[in-house]
């Protein structure tokens, strides 16, 4: 159908036709855009969507959340909870939406600024009429029977955990990161136990074989940070250069607590003044306290004010190997730094979850040297992350850093390697590139700019954009937003009239993106080994190559703990190594051959025999703790997936026999 307007006459002048039609357009699409952003984005679904998130955190602020729970000591009675929810409504447009993944029969009630109505549960969402709602303050109390899916209950203790959108199985709420909230709770449990929440305990009252806690409001969190937990547990408190924390603990073995709580104080005394120094700002919450719980799903869990941690993971053994102690330092460490990254400063949808873990892991890097200066730091980055990193990015199941989440019932799924171990590899890459110093400025303002709201890896990147010429945004593009690692392929050559060799590095035909980065090689002479470091630039691939003097014996392209990808041996450089690493050195240049030499392996350029009886000979001449937990992890993996029956028979019992003559 052909339109026809009167404006387009030809007795109007073009300019005055041309101002008409784009007035009327701009305010058509600024109609639509007006409706679009008072109207519902959807009925409700199960889930959180991103469009109903989106929609109301344009709608709602100052939102408030008085809760209190009912906790019978029986793990099997029902515990009775009462919400009242205070917001600020923009607009009064159409109904609202609270997420609650419960029963119908757990909403009792529900009140709408002093209008009782029938509690309305559909697709896990309370729906709240419009009619009762009014533009300004707001107050919404409901009674209601929690949810036991993520209110973990034992025979004499509970606890929360709500990461990443199990806020809404336990209470209604908007659980969304980016509706901060402050929360008021009280909790009656029975008289014997004891309880840890966010906010510091107000107020303690008997009431008859129970007793009432009420916690201070706390600052603007997330719902998933919400947390308490309550039991039979025993308690520790100390101050410490002017800072106290308390630990609720379960362990029966006195001497075992004995053993441990000196230093799990101390790790978080160091971890703390760590970060304040690094970040220029003091511990942004009112209070520090954690609870060790047997069993419980993760290493730990950064809740305000009270940090969750595995029992296990902080109550060690006498004799604890070193790994363990330095594992427990980087859990303490990275929950640590989510004070900061994460809660003081939190993504505005799951699809940024990586943002605050690669935080916690990079600063847990940092804050654990100190601890322990004994330890091969740089080792230990190395093969803590690139391993499991090249693991998933190598297969077909690999994905970016960044990934899209249109709801936030998906969220889990965002959770693995990349994350965990290939984001604090691309962030140390970015501190290399542009500097510690220029960094850790840029993390202040970040830090400062949002503290207590929301921000996104895009609006760090905008931050030190400005105080760089280099282009991160396109560094940020190839490295967080699209998947894979890269792959080259070297070309070695040797000029015999010079004695010079020629290392060049060419994107292998399977790698459609070439990623910037700084390497840093080991060049192994006879009787010296030099490191050179080389920029490769996608821009100019014809200069994407190291000219030196000599005939090495052995090239290590990957030298550095900041270089990501598949760079393969040469030829002449892999029997070398196969034979002679443990007259290698340096244990960071031993480690990132390994890599190499395994990365060879699985990509079909080594023998599984050839490399087994590699990694069988120098398990022995390994002092290094960490390397001989790699190689014998390596060991293990070989032998039972890649040899042969034959070929175990064959070359299995010499590796025993020189195992148990090691002991």
């Amino acid at each position: 159908m052909k339109f026809h307007y009167p404006f387009y006459q030809s007795t109007r002048p073009s300019w005055l036709r041309a101002l008409v039609y784009f007035s009327l357009c701009f305010g058509l699409m600024f109609s639509l855009m007006q409706c679009e952003s008072n109207r519902e984005p959807l009925s409700p679904e199960k889930g959180v969507r991103k469009s109903l998130a989106d929609w109301r955190k344009r709608m709602l602020s100052d939102v408030v959340y008085e809760l209190h729970f009912d906790i019978p000591e029986n793990k099997s009675d029902s515990i009775d909870a009462a919400l009242t929810l205070r917001f600020e409504l923009k607009k009064n447009t159409q109904d609202l939406l609270l997420d609650f993944q419960a029963a119908p029969q757990q909403l009792r009630s529900i009140t709408v600024n002093e209008q009782s109505t029938t509690p309305v549960l559909e697709a896990e969402h309370v729906r709240v009429p419009q009619s009762l709602l009014q533009k300004g303050s707001n107050e919404i109390k409901i009674e209601f029977i929690a949810g036991d899916l993520s209110l973990n209950r034992n025979d004499d203790f509970l606890y929360t955990l709500l990461v990443p959108d199990r806020a809404r199985t336990l209470f209604p709420c908007f659980d969304q990161p980016n509706l901060k909230a402050r929360f008021q709770l009280s909790l009656l449990i029975p008289s014997s136990w004891d309880a840890l929440a966010n906010g510091s305990l107000l107020k303690e009252e008997e009431q008859a074989a129970k007793k009432l806690l009420r916690f201070k409001e706390t600052a603007p969190i997330s719902t998933y940070l919400f947390a308490f937990t309550a039991g039979d547990y025993q308690r520790a408190s100390i101050v410490q250069d002017g800072r106290s924390m308390s630990m609720l603990y379960r362990e029966s073995d006195s001497l075992k607590v004995a053993q441990n709580q000196e230093e799990i104080f101390s790790l978080h005394t160091q971890a703390l003044s760590w970060l304040e120094d690094y970040t220029d700002l003091a511990m942004p919450f009112e209070k520090f306290d954690f609870a060790l719980i047997p069993g419980f799903q993760y290493g730990g869990m950064e809740h305000v004010g009270a940090i969750f941690y595995r029992e296990s993971s902080l109550m060690l053994d006498e004799n604890a190997s070193e790994n363990q102690r330095i594992g427990r330092a980087s859990l303490i460490a990275h929950e640590t730094a989510h004070m900061w990254f994460g809660d003081l400063v939190t993504m505005g949808w799951f699809d940024d979850v990586w943002l605050k873990e690669v935080f916690a892991n990079f600063m847990a890097a940092k804050v654990v040297n100190p601890a322990f200066p004994d330890i091969d730091h740089d080792l230990n980055f190395l093969l803590r992350h690139h391993p499991a990193a090249y693991g998933e990015d190598r297969s077909d199941g690999t994905h970016p850093i960044q990934q899209q989440l249109s709801n936030l019932n998906e969220a889990g799924t965002l959770y693995g390697r990349i994350i965990y171990q290939k984001a604090p590899v691309v962030m140390r890459m970015l501190e290399e590139k542009i500097g510690e110093q220029a960094l850790r400025d840029g993390l202040r303002k970040y830090l400062q700019e949002f503290a207590f709201a929301n921000a996104s890896w895009d609006d760090l990147i905008q931050i030190l954009d400005e105080s760089t010429t280099e282009d991160l945004a396109a560094w940020s593009t190839v490295w967080v937003k699209r998947a894979g690692m890269p792959t080259f392929r070297l070309e070695r050559s040797i000029d015999e009239g010079a004695e010079h060799t020629t290392l060049r590095y060419q994107p292998a035909p399977s790698d459609s993106l070439f990623r910037s980065q700084q390497i840093r090689l080991a060049i192994f002479y006879a009787d010296s080994v030099v490191e050179q470091s080389l920029q490769l630039d996608p821009s100019k691939i014809k200069e994407n190559y190291l000219r030196f003097e000599g005939r090495p014996k052995a090239i290590a392209s990957h030298a550095s703990p900041a270089s990501y990808g598949y760079f393969p041996l040469d030829a002449q450089s892999s029997k070398w190594f196969l034979q002679h690493i443990s007259e290698v050195a340096s244990p960071v240049h031993r480690g990132a051959i390994w890599l190499s030499l395994n990365e060879d392996f699985l990509r079909g350029q080594i023998e599984p025999a050839v490399y087994f009886q590699a990694l069988a000979q120098e398990i022995g001449p390994e002092q290094n703790a960490l390397l001989q937990n790699y190689i014998l992890a390596q060991l293990e993996n070989v032998y039972w997936r890649f040899l042969s029956a034959e070929q175990r028979a064959e070359l299995g019992p010499p590796v025993e026999e020189s195992l148990r003559n090691a002991r």
